[in-house]
Order: structure tokens, then sequence, then C-alpha cells
């Protein structure tokens, strides 16, 4: 709101609900402005300019007894009775007893809902504790109503105060909880058994060079012979026995203990990533890399 005048009222959609926020704030803006300390014409000239086309229109239709002329008091009630339809007492009552808190709203905005039905009840001292009742139990979340429940909340303020706390508690913990990933041990442990050629990664890669490279003098378990690290003649061969792919015949592992080593024969093209994965599984079987 500035001091220039406030927005025309908005005729379309709930008129009196519409006029009501209107008339505040042209009230608070005679306050601000101190018109209100002004001459009871002014001010009523002042509402007529600000109320838009539609609400001179409507100010046509009214007649005044002489002495209600240029009353701001009869002009604004004069438009609290065109705006405002007859009240149903059971409607409104009704409206309030089945409040419920929808998908699109959170608990504050719920709260502000009930509280403005609850003004056209006509409830007296009973409202606030009324209201309590029913926001608790309006409020969609059976967690956050459980927690109310068992607190031993005496006004509607704290209930409110209480309940949105909750709710915010839940949405910052749900925002942690999406940027935590779950448990990699397992998964991780599961792509080394099923996709042992993606898991070699470039520390490990180092790490089996060195320990390799101090190895020179071993026989290789691959072709039977004596060679520098990664230069094993029978990398990339089928064996002759088995059918299976990186070593010779003389080293084949279904001579020496009759294990089927087919499960190794997707390793077909000459990566190094899939060469390093064999590397790994015959010194793993020589005890030479450490549990």
């Amino acid at each position: 709101m500035d001091f220039k005048g406030v927005p025309p009222m908005e005729m379309p959609g709930n008129v009196s609900e519409n006029w009501k926020f209107w008339k505040q704030r042209f009230t608070t803006y005679l306050v601000a402005t101190e018109i209100s300390k002004k001459a009871h014409e002014t001010q009523c000239a002042q509402l007529l300019t600000l109320i838009g086309d539609e609400g001179m229109r409507i100010y046509n239709t009214f007649t005044f007894l002489e002495e209600e002329k240029n009353n701001l008091e009869v002009l604004l009630t004069k438009y609290d009775n065109h705006f405002t339809p007859k009240k149903n007492l059971i409607y409104e009552r009704h409206q309030l007893l089945t409040s419920k808190q929808t998908e699109f709203e959170n608990i504050e905005q719920f709260s502000v809902r009930v509280k403005n039905i609850s003004l056209h009840c006509e409830l007296g001292e009973l409202r606030e504790s009324l209201v309590k009742d029913i926001l608790i139990c309006g409020i969609k979340s059976n967690e956050i109503r459980e927690k109310l429940l068992q607190d031993d909340l005496v006004t509607l303020e704290e209930v409110i105060k209480k309940a949105v706390y909750i709710e915010k508690t839940k949405e910052r913990n749900m925002a942690i909880s999406s940027y935590m990933e779950p448990g990699t041990s397992d998964l991780n442990v599961d792509k080394v058994n099923k996709n042992p050629s993606r898991d070699v990664s470039g520390e490990s890669r180092q790490k089996f060079a060195t320990q390799r490279q101090g190895n020179n003098n071993q026989e290789c378990k691959k072709c039977s012979y004596k060679h520098d690290f990664r230069k094993c003649p029978a990398f990339g061969k089928i064996c002759a026995t088995c059918g299976g792919y990186n070593h010779f015949s003389s080293a084949c592992y279904s001579k020496k203990n009759n294990r089927d080593r087919r499960s190794v024969h997707a390793i077909g093209d000459n990566s190094e990533e899939e060469f390093l994965y064999v590397e790994a599984i015959d010194m793993i079987s020589n005890n030479v890399l450490s549990p």
C-alpha cells in the first residue's frame, strides 16, 4: 500500500470477502494519510474516488436521508448491506465443522482459513476452543495429529505453533534425506562381483602395477613363463584345452584343479582394464594381494 491510494475493489469472485478486504485497506489508508482527521465529506469523496467504476454505480443506487449524507459510517454500512448476503448460520457452522486441510495447504494456511470461517459462526467464548479441536482433527498428517494429541496444549496458538514446527521439521528432514545416497557398501560389493571389469580404478591399476613389478621373477600362471608385467604372451590367446581366453594349454587351470574357467570367457577384447582384471584374479589366487 502507498499513499497514492488503494487499488479499486475487485468485483469478480467472492464479492463479500473482496469488500471486507478492500474496506480494511481503505480505512487503514485513511489513518495512514491522516485523511481520517478531515471532514466526513472529504472521507466519503475519497472512498468514491478509490472504489472504482462499479463501486460508483452501486453508490448511485443508494438512498440517503438528509442527515445521512456525507457520513462515512453510513456510507460504509450501505456498502456492507449491499455486499454481505444474509448469513445462514447453519451453513457457516457446517463449513467450519467439516474443514479439512487440503493437499495444497500447509498447516499455517489451513489455520488461517479455519479461523476466518469461525468469525461468521457466532461462537462466542467457545470459538478458540472449537477452532483448536477442528484444526487438530482436520490436519491431514496422522503423525502430526498424534503428536499434538500427546501434548497438553491449552491455547489455539500453542497448537498452531507446535503443528507448524513439526511440519517444517519434517520438510527439512526430507530435503536433507533427498541429498543422502543410500548405503554404498553393498552396492560396491555387488558391482565387484557382477561387473569386475568396471571396478578397476586408476588407483587399483597403480597398486597392481607396483606390486606386480616386484614379482617379475615369478612364473606366470597364464603362460608358465617368466616375463615383465603386462607382457604375457598368452594374452588374447585361446586355450586349446578348455577354450578359455588369456592362457596357454600348459597353464590351463582345468588340468590342475578341474575348475571351469569359462566364467571369464566374456573378457575378449584387448582393453587394458580387462587384462588388469585377469591379472588381479591371478594375484588374489596367489595371495599377493592383502585381504
